[in-house]
């Protein structure tokens, strides 16, 4: 059995490629995480866990999962929960529940001891991170409404396994068509 690793389940969403490029492009000014892995959404965040006990009950939601179309039209700062400063995420409005469901699914067994209750899950795109929330705030002012409509869908999710300046791709799941 292996030993106790910091996983995280993410998808990488399937966007238009200047959609895509620019998401990167923003991250790229803004996001410490852009040069570690592209665009995502988090579904679980980072915990100690086995990889041998999840990836079983990961394939399992997948299965029964379908694949799950959004549209993002703004971008909202957040206030960072463990750390000074905040956030800036695209919120998806069209999808939103979905893959808040698919999030709460992918919490059950191995993951269940992880979850924090006491911070609400909202579905993103991180796009910024400052430790001074004031830039924050102006950055989603300054995208929000959006120039654009951005229109994606998740069709896969991946297992990853988190180390100090190192993202590892574990195995991916495809949701159902």
């Amino acid at each position: 059995m292996r030993a106790m690793a910091n996983l995280a389940i993410v998808s990488y969403p399937l966007l238009e490629p200047a959609d895509r490029d620019w998401i990167e492009s923003i991250r790229a000014q803004h996001d410490p995480q852009a040069t570690m892995l592209p665009a995502h959404v988090t579904l679980v965040f980072p915990a100690q866990v086995r990889a041998d006990d999840v990836g079983a009950e990961i394939a399992a939601v997948a299965s029964v999962s379908t694949s799950i179309s959004f549209v993002i039209r703004w971008a909202r700062a957040i206030r960072g929960a463990f750390e000074a400063g905040g956030h800036v995420f695209l919120v998806p409005d069209g999808g939103f529940d979905e893959i808040a469901a698919l999030h709460d699914a992918l919490y059950g067994g191995a993951f269940s001891g992880s979850r924090r209750a006491d911070i609400p899950f909202i579905p993103h795109i991180t796009i910024a991170a400052n430790r001074d929330f004031g830039l924050c705030e102006r950055l989603a002012r300054d995208l929000t409404p959006l120039d654009r409509l951005i229109r994606g869908r998740l069709q896969k999710i991946d297992l990853l396994e988190i180390a100090p300046g190192t993202v590892t791709s574990l195995q991916g799941f495809d949701l159902r068509q």
